[in-house]
């Protein structure tokens, strides 16, 4: 059927008599569709499917309930589906390794559905896939259900894996495998010289990983084509971290080292005073987190911005959410601002057992005795989920919340 060319935004979309058809209508049950809230046929009709999936939207985003699209529920969508930011697909979202999900994610929470797999769950999420790495096995989870639409044995290895619009990418030993997501048959292998020692990463179709044997390697995701490979005097075992036109990696001889994507040639190299832990990238700088919590920034193209120690905590793992910087240690959160200047720090009640998540205006904390919440703004306790369940990773995508505890899969929504 032919329906006349609009773009989305350019005129309300509502519930009327005769129903509005156009491409915008279109454009928009895409947009829903990606974010699980439409499950009808895309037609560019807006009928009452439409309308439910607008008011659907518009209830877990918090905003007024209309049924109507106009400039500010437009803004809605394009901010959520800014850069792929519905999905996780890396262990700590993006290729920046912020941490950070835009998705509101409002309590209280419901649960959805909760399936029974092997330990140490490590989860990523990309269109209507759940992936689960455990103990030997890969899975792979319809994202509405739970159900489970295929498995495949694997070796133990510690690696995340990581994934793309129609691959997953694990790392074994020296093996790099890519896999269909969809059924889990192998596309293609690519056999390293030494065993990979950070777990890859994927940005604008390349994966970039490190070997024991302190080269780096750049492959095409389309193929496993070998792209290119430096060497460098030390190990990397930080993965990289990526801006738009630089690869950045951190290394054991505490140096910063970034190099072009494309070509793999050396752009700059920076020395720190102390061992990396963490490193990720935000607006253009990179954000390099030492053993002793100093933090290092640099502007993309190497030249230093400022350095800092915030606190007296010892720190491993860093997030970037909008104006703030998270750092998480064993027993402690310390939130500053993008100068150092320390806005709140927190307690925690029992270690962390996982990488820590922040959605729109929470912060997900994974404990060895359950998952707490907070306000990722002024650091107050919000409420507890899965009390005395130790909780091995998390992952914020499509409004859920999917939770890797005991040997459990669970995910969560907005009421």
């Amino acid at each position: 059927m032919k329906i006349p060319p609009f773009s989305l935004g350019s005129r309300k979309l509502m519930l009327k008599k005769p129903f509005l058809k156009g491409t915008d209508v279109r454009k928009l049950q895409q947009y829903l569709k990606w974010l699980g809230l439409f499950e009808d046929r895309i037609d560019g009709v807006f009928g009452l499917e439409t309308h439910k999936s607008v008011k659907k939207l518009q209830e877990k985003s918090g905003v007024g309930i209309t049924g109507i699209v106009d400039k500010n529920t437009t803004a809605l969508l394009n901010r959520l589906l800014h850069d792929g930011s519905v999905d996780w697909p890396a262990v700590k979202r993006d290729a920046g390794y912020t941490g950070y999900s835009p998705l509101p994610l409002n309590l209280p929470l419901t649960k959805l559905w909760q399936r029974k797999l092997d330990v140490n769950g490590k989860i990523l999420v990309k269109n209507h896939y759940v992936i689960v790495k455990t103990y030997r096995r890969l899975w792979c989870l319809n994202i509405n259900t739970g159900r489970i639409l295929w498995k495949r044995e694997i070796e133990e290895d510690e690696l995340w894996p990581v994934c793309e619009e129609n691959l997953v990418i694990v790392a074994i030993d020296r093996r790099l495998t890519a896999l269909n997501p969809g059924n889990g048959e192998i596309r293609w292998e690519f056999e390293a010289p030494d065993k990979i020692q950070s777990g890859p990463m994927i940005h604008k179709g390349r994966v970039f990983f490190t070997c024991c044997d302190r080269r780096i390697f750049a492959l095409k995701t389309r193929d496993g084509e070998l792209l290119w490979t430096a060497k460098i005097k030390t190990s990397i075992q930080i993965p990289a971290v990526v801006t738009p036109n630089h690869v950045i990696f951190s290394a054991v001889n505490k140096n910063v080292y970034a190099f072009d994507p494309t070509q793999g040639e050396l752009k700059w190299k920076k020395k720190i005073t102390e061992f990396p832990t963490a490193c990720t990238t935000k607006r253009g700088k990179v954000y390099c987190l030492t053993e002793n919590s100093k933090i290092y920034v640099f502007h993309e193209e190497g030249y230093p911005v400022w350095r800092e120690k915030i606190g007296y905590n010892r720190y491993n793992t860093l997030l970037m959410p909008p104006r703030l910087i998270i750092l998480c240690g064993e027993n402690n959160i310390t939130a500053a601002d993008e100068r150092a200047r320390i806005k709140w720090e927190v307690s925690l009640p029992y270690p962390t057992a996982a990488i820590p998540v922040i959605t729109d205006n929470y912060l997900w904390v994974g404990t060895i005795k359950g998952l707490f919440v907070y306000d990722v703004y002024n650091g107050t306790s919000i409420c507890s989920l899965l009390e005395n369940q130790r909780i091995y990773s998390l992952a914020a995508a499509k409004f859920y919340l999917f939770v890797a505890a005991e040997e459990n899969i669970c995910c969560f929504t907005s009421k």
